[in-house]
């Protein structure tokens, strides 16, 4: 594929530790998971947390010596017994996929460059979808590359996600891969091989065809604003409800059309992450797709940690986004 050419290293090197990062993930969701685990004992995805950015780490300090990095974890969380055990682990499942990581300096690559400032930098969220991760079921890696504020790579690991599934978001046994390069395109392929294949959002049209991808928790999101816009919209397809950046691989991959985060009335003053976007959002707007904030601006990612120049965030197939983005106005006047 063009975009593995020498031009864009930086795409290789994306792909390659996602491959890794699925395997890791996958593993400690097995291995640690208890299915009768209250949704309140966090302990496998933190272990799954820290092990995929210690896991980045590593390999910039290996291949991208000086990368400078924006990421959720950090090794001050670490302290204490408790620290030291899920450090500890979090080592033993990387050596057990890569056998030359050193796990005496894990907290060394954990904080891998982390501390830089540079206008070029990459963007991790180790795990997102806590949730989903501890049900056992649908989270993603999410990786991007920032260039003077700008994505131009954006790359996502779902590793529990087949879109060759009847049943989209069940567990799957293996996963899928999606890469977007700024101006060459977007592409999958399943986990397993290396077999691209182009992305390309739907053709839907009309609002009342439209599938809204939805989150299982409502979090920061305004669920009775989003039952208004449906509403408004006329849509009578029931949603996908699925947790993390992995409904910007189904709305890249034309099985939804719609994803609207809305602030919460319950959080206000919530300030959306990068982290949370930076990957998704380039991944659909190179399938076709179109994402802005509530408001019809761009989304801007110049910031550092936060995306506080905007509102919300609405995605969609391009088609479909001039009409959403009426609703929303006309829905916030009325509350």
């Amino acid at each position: 594929m063009e975009f593995f050419s020498k031009k864009a290293p930086e795409a290789r090197f994306a792909v390659n530790f996602l491959h890794e990062a699925s395997v890791l993930a996958r593993l400690i969701q097995d291995e640690m998971v208890n299915p009768a685990m209250e949704k309140s004992d966090r302990s496998p995805v933190t272990v799954a947390d820290i092990a995929v950015q210690a896991l980045l780490g590593y390999h910039l300090s290996q291949r991208i010596p000086g990368a400078a990095l924006i990421a959720e974890e950090s090794s001050s969380m670490l302290v204490g017994e408790g620290g030291r055990r899920l450090a500890a682990a979090a080592a033993e499942f990387i050596a057990a996929t890569v056998p030359e990581f050193r796990k005496s300096a894990f907290r060394v690559f954990l904080d891998y460059g982390t501390g830089r400032q540079k206008t070029d930098c990459w963007v991790l969220d180790p795990i997102d979808g806590t949730k989903g991760f501890l049900r056992k079921n649908q989270y993603a890696v999410a990786l991007s590359y920032l260039h003077k504020g700008k994505v131009k790579i954006g790359a996502l690991a779902c590793p529990r996600l087949s879109p060759g599934n009847q049943d989209l978001i069940a567990q799957a046994a293996s996963g899928s891969i999606y890469i977007a390069v700024k101006g060459k395109g977007a592409f999958w392929t399943d986990d397993q091989s290396l077999e691209w294949r182009e992305l390309k959002v739907s053709e839907t049209s009309d609002p009342s065809k439209a599938v809204i991808l939805r989150s299982f928790e409502s979090g920061h999101t305004n669920v009775s604003e989003i039952d208004r816009i449906s509403d408004k919209l006329g849509t009578v397809a029931e949603p996908l409800r699925v947790d993390s950046q992995v409904k910007y691989a189904l709305l890249a991959l034309g099985k939804g059309d719609i994803y609207l985060r809305i602030p919460s009335a319950s959080t206000p003053d919530y300030v959306e992450k990068i982290w949370d976007h930076a990957a998704g959002k380039l991944i659909v707007e190179e399938a076709g797709g179109r994402t802005t904030d509530m408001a019809g601006n761009s989304l801007d990612f110049s910031r550092g940690h936060f995306l506080d120049q905007n509102r919300g965030v609405i995605a969609s197939n391009g088609q479909l986004h001039d009409p959403i983005l009426k609703v929303v106005s006309e829905v916030c006047r009325e509350s």
